[in-house]
């Protein structure tokens, strides 16, 4: 009855109350459903160096838009495990709903209010149209606004060619970056992202992709290296094939970010045996902040005494010196003269260390006369504080291993503490502490993992690549060996960006230039993902086989990612038609061209500009079907037509093609050697048998061919 009532106070409309107390169960324990800040860091499933990710419903002004927003986000996260970015992406949109209704109710939210909140951002067309949806399920609201279609694409196979000009990487700036990557003249900075860009245009990886990799990501599979990573859109790990001929590089790149990366591992495999402290949790907290501050006092104190009888702290020098000792073995002068200091100083230095035998601790004032530190001393913090084995928030940062976040009231707090500290200090008290570990068990660090699914971590950060030290790559801080951070993807984004600004630019230094413009070459690290689709396409796969390399669902994707120009795929049929006019091709299209070219060369003609409008280049030959517009009649299968060897009539193989007739003996040859060993096991006559044996046919007869040319 308690949580009707708080979800009715709130604003929450009665057709989701009851749903709304069935969905809050998948709401985590630290999370409140009636607070309006929720830090969704678990929802992350790459947390990386995150430490919260907040969605703030505190940015909806209207209290029954904030309370249905949260039912929303709830509801998402119940049905479909939305992750933390989602959450938030749904928020912004919902938000600017929120600046159109005002003080309206939410049961009075209409169509109206939907276009007006859209206007021309593309961007949330399909978020409030799903939130239109939901609320109408949901709340009954008869709401039937529907996303316009919009097409804003300006690349791939659908876009402009000044689009695709923009979006495809010269062939010339990545080779230059395979030259820089062994370049030992680089900075380990430089040299780190570069080698990743060579990394990652052999794994085509989306920047959250790259930034994820596990450390044993190169690996032999079943006769081939791959490289092992986890595709942000599908679950689980993929093993991704990539050209051969990269190898060396691949390996080099690999090998080189390993021994760069080996500390950061070792690090984070150390904080993770430890019980690390949370100490961003801890200054949050004012009595957690006060424990630790008490603990730290009573630790310090314990192992540490301003009251040093074997020697006295000299700033000046930085040390501790045994004046008592260097006058028993030299005596007052020629311990003077040691210590580079006059007789007179020297005597007072010897007295003030015979002094902390007895419990007096003496300093100098600005004439260099001694006198007792007592807590009437107006400035006898500051005296105390000069000595190395007083408390003091540098040292506490130093003993715990961590940087003290300057919060006004945990500063405060610990302040209060350290002064009754010193005190204690400085009248030789023990300071007072009882530990209590099961308080502490509350501000133990959570090591989050690198990737993660439903089922829990999946990769784990001492077992990822990206991983270095803390500051490794900082000019303002020295390397903080203590702490590791993930390599993030906005760190990789602000690097490339910054690696092709100004003259003073990595890329204007080595002069890595696009040859289109003559200027530094500037691009994305998704723009390496169209380049690698690009150059697959040209090498002849197919849409379906490069999304299968890419791991991407959708096979309308292929098109946006294609930037093959128009100009070279003009070039591709023209070299087809030259070859075909030349009969120096083999296929249907030859033969028929050749058959009407006897009788009439213009019909030939208008025949051969009909069948060859586009060709669609393959190992072991070209295509000449559209297979955007029309669906492949043999499922792929150029050469397994017939029993008669017949090959599939849009197939054309030109004769001066060395590489393509490579490719037909090699499929020659394993065709017949599967066939031999179907038929050796009883398989004869069988699907399988078949099929092969056309295989073998049709490649037979294509290589034949090619000898009578």
């Amino acid at each position: 009855m308690e949580l009707l009532k708080k979800l009715k106070a709130i604003g929450m409309p009665s057709q989701l109350i009851d749903k709304c107390t069935r969905w809050m169960q998948i709401l985590e324990d630290d999370i409140d459903f009636f607070s309006d800040k929720w830090n969704v860091l678990r929802w992350k499933r790459r947390p990386g160096n995150a430490r919260y990710s907040n969605v703030l419903f505190s940015s909806i002004s209207n209290l029954g838009l904030r309370a249905v927003a949260k039912a929303y986000i709830l509801n998402k996260r119940w049905k479909s495990n939305i992750c933390d970015a989602t959450a938030v992406g749904d928020m912004r949109a919902i938000k600017k709903l929120d600046e159109i209704l005002g003080s309206k109710s939410i049961m009075q939210v209409n169509n109206g209010d939907f276009e007006i909140a859209v206007g021309n951002n593309v961007n949330l067309q399909k978020k409030l149209f799903n939130f239109g949806s939901w609320l109408r399920i949901n709340l009954g609201l008869r709401i039937s606004y529907k996303a316009l279609a919009t097409s804003t694409i300006e690349h791939g196979r659908d876009g402009t060619e000044e689009g695709r000009r923009n979006k495809l990487i010269p062939i010339e700036v990545m080779r230059d970056f395979f030259g820089l990557a062994s370049n030992e003249s680089l900075a380990p900075k430089d040299r780190f992202f570069i080698n990743a860009i060579v990394l990652n245009s052999a794994m085509g990886g989306r920047v959250g992709e790259l930034a994820s990799l596990p450390v044993d990501c190169l690996v032999f599979h079943e006769g081939a290296w791959v490289l092992r990573l986890f595709p942000e859109k599908v679950e689980g790990q993929t093993l991704r094939l990539f050209p051969q001929d990269l190898l060396p590089a691949v390996k080099s790149a690999v090998e080189f970010l390993k021994n760069l990366t080996v500390e950061g591992r070792r690090i984070a495999r150390k904080r993770k045996e430890s019980s690390a402290v949370d100490w961003y949790k801890v200054w949050k907290s004012p009595e957690a902040t006060e424990y630790y501050a008490r603990r730290f006092c009573h630790e310090w104190t314990t192992s540490f005494s301003i009251f040093t009888p074997d020697a006295v702290w000299v700033s000046k020098r930085n040390q501790f010196i045994d004046f008592v000792g260097v006058q028993r073995r030299l005596g007052i002068n020629g311990g003077a003269k040691y210590v580079g200091v006059s007789a007179r100083h020297f005597k007072r230095q010897v007295n003030r260390q015979m002094a902390l035998k007895e419990g007096v601790y003496y300093s100098f004032d600005s004439n260099w006369r001694s006198f007792p530190v007592t807590l009437d001393t107006p400035n006898w913090r500051e005296v105390l504080l000069v000595h190395p084995h007083s408390v003091s928030f540098n040292r506490f940062e130093q003993f715990y291993q961590m940087r003290f976040r300057h919060h006004k009231t945990a500063t405060s707090i610990v302040r209060k503490i350290f002064d009754v500290c010193l005190s204690d200090q400085l009248l030789k008290k023990s300071f007072p502490f009882t530990y209590d570990s099961n308080f502490e068990g509350e501000f133990h660090k959570q090591i989050e993992p690198v990737i993660r699914d439903g089922t829990g971590a999946v990769l784990e950060v001492e077992d990822a690549l990206m991983v270095l030290p803390r500051f490794f790559f900082h000019t303002s801080f020295n390397t903080d060996l203590a702490n590791y951070t993930m390599v993030s993807r906005a760190q990789f984004c602000y690097w490339l960006a910054d690696a092709a600004k100004g003259l003073d630019s990595v890329f204007s230094k080595y002069n890595v230039i696009d040859p289109r413009t003559g200027n530094v070459a500037t691009f994305t690290w998704h723009d390496i993902r169209h380049w690698l689709n690009t150059v697959y396409k040209q090498g002849g796969l197919t849409d379906l086989q490069v999304n299968a390399l890419l791991s991407r669902k959708s096979l309308a994707q292929a098109r946006v990612y294609d930037q093959t120009l128009a100009i070279d795929r003009s070039k591709v049929v023209q070299d087809l038609l030259t070859s075909i006019r030349q009969d120096k091709a083999i296929g249907q299209i030859q033969e028929t061209y050749n058959i009407l070219g006897m009788t009439d060369r213009q019909t030939a003609e208008q025949y051969l500009k009909a069948a060859v409008r586009i060709v669609n280049p393959m190992p072991h030959g070209g295509c000449t079907l559209d297979l955007a517009l029309k669906t492949c009649r043999h499922s792929l299968s150029c050469l397994s037509v017939n029993e008669r060897g017949d090959c599939c009539e849009s197939l054309v193989v030109d004769v001066e093609n060395e590489g393509q007739f490579i490719e037909l003996k090699k499929i020659n040859d394993d065709a017949n050697t599967i066939r031999e060993y179907i038929q050796a096991n009883g398989g004869e006559g069988g699907h399988q048998d078949v099929h092969f044996s056309r295989v073998a046919r049709s490649t037979a007869r294509l290589l034949e061919v090619r000898q009578l040319k």
